[in-house]
This record gives structure tokens, C-alpha cells and sequence, in this order.
């Protein structure tokens, strides 16, 4: 069981984009400001692990790279991970997530479209020094 709790990496369940109130009025106006991000954009990253209990961890776009580990499955790093006070667990530095948007059901709020060009950046990005 330790070990499985070591290799299973965070597996990213759901990614939400925050969106800036002009990007709120119209589906049209949201998918343009998602094809351009800033680096500054939030991500709002819901990840599993082993142990099924969901946790949120924000992120922003320009503090991920992409990451591999030679034992977990790793698909990028947040390379400023916020700090917690001692008696929370560490937040998750590292995620796996899948290149494509799993199908899911049709909302207002959905933009399964927009994540593999997301994802495609992020694997773009390198460690700035």
C-alpha cells in the first residue's frame, strides 16, 4: 500500500479556468480568451489520488511545465506550489492528466475544446531560471 501511494501521482479529475468578466458574456468570447492565455490565467486543478478524497489546488498557467518521472505517472509540475500551514498536507506538486478531454455531460460551463490546446502549452513550457 506505500507503495502505491508513492507512484500514484495526483490524477487530475477536473480542470476549471477562471474566467475574467469579459470572457463570461458569450461562449465565443470565452473560447477567444482561452486560445490566448496570459501566464497569469488560474487553473483550478481537482485531483484523486489513492486514497479517492478529492482536493483542490490552484494553479497558475505560467507556473507549469511539463514534467516526467522515470516510476509515476507524471504529465507536469507546478513549479511554485503554495505553502500550507503544518497541519495541512503539502499541496501536490506534480499531476497526470490525459492529452484529450474526456466526453462529459453538456453544460454551459463545459468547454471540452479548449483543454488540449491548454495541454499542448503547458508541454511547451520550460523551467525559467
Amino acid at each position: 500500500m506505500i507503495s502505491f501511494a508513492y507512484v500514484a501521482s495526483p490524477y487530475v479529475n477536473f480542470v476549471h479556468l477562471a474566467l475574467p468578466a469579459f470572457a463570461r458574456k458569450s461562449r465565443e468570447m470565452a473560447v477567444h480568451y482561452a486560445k490566448d492565455l496570459p501566464p497569469t490565467a488560474t487553473l483550478y486543478m481537482n485531483t484523486m489520488r489513492w486514497n479517492t478524497i478529492p482536493r483542490q489546488t490552484t494553479v497558475r498557467l505560467g507556473d507549469l511545465i511539463a514534467d516526467k518521472h522515470p516510476i509515476r505517472p507524471v504529465s507536469f509540475r507546478n513549479t511554485k506550489p503554495v505553502s500550507l500551514p503544518w497541519y495541512r498536507t503539502k499541496s501536490p506538486a506534480q499531476f497526470f492528466t490525459a492529452e484529450q478531454s474526456q466526453p462529459g455531460r453538456q453544460t454551459t460551463a463545459f468547454y471540452p475544446e479548449l483543454w488540449p490546446a491548454i495541454y499542448k502549452r503547458i508541454q511547451g513550457q520550460t523551467q525559467r531560471r
